[in-house]
């Protein structure tokens, strides 16, 4: 009795071994080998820090978004406490069927560095859009003015 068993046990085993160039069993299969042109070592990557340009576009983006949403609260820190219910009614009215971006520039005054995004309107008979203008203030940008976009004298 006892020899029957093994044999079971060891028909079982020689079932489940593996044979050269067979291709193994099934239900585990061999990994896959990364093929021979391929380099093992990985190349470093490199964070790419924001331009000052992205900062400001993605503080205007946020701006207008807590607006739209009527977190008014959050708004003070992009525009200041007086100036909340003025911006996002200006933001409501203007941006109700979309914005695109324009060029972005820099410029310094008597006060140091100021940096604008003209920002358009979609739904607007006339391509007329504004320069909102930022002023880095306690390590953040700070919307400090918006104005028409003058065409340029030719």
């Amino acid at each position: 009795m006892a020899l029957a068993a093994l044999l079971v046990l060891a028909l079982q085993v020689t079932l489940i071994t593996t044979v050269e160039g067979q291709g193994g069993d099934p239900r585990n299969p061999k990994p896959s080998s990364p093929p021979n042109n391929t380099s093992p070592a990985t190349k470093p990557v490199t964070s790419k820090k924001p331009t000052k340009a992205d900062v400001v576009k993605a503080r205007l983006i946020e701006l207008f978004n807590l607006c739209k949403s009527g977190r008014y609260s959050k708004v003070t820190s992009y525009v200041g406490p007086n100036a909340v219910d003025s911006t996002c009614a200006h933001i409501k009215e203007k941006t109700s069927n979309g914005y695109y971006f324009g060029k972005f520039m820099t410029k310094t005054d008597g006060d140091g560095e100021v940096l604008a995004w003209e920002v358009y309107y979609r739904g607007v008979a006339e391509k007329k859009g504004e320069n909102w203008f930022f002023r880095p203030l306690n390590g953040k940008y700070v919307l400090v003015d918006i104005d028409p976009i003058r065409e340029s004298p030719e």
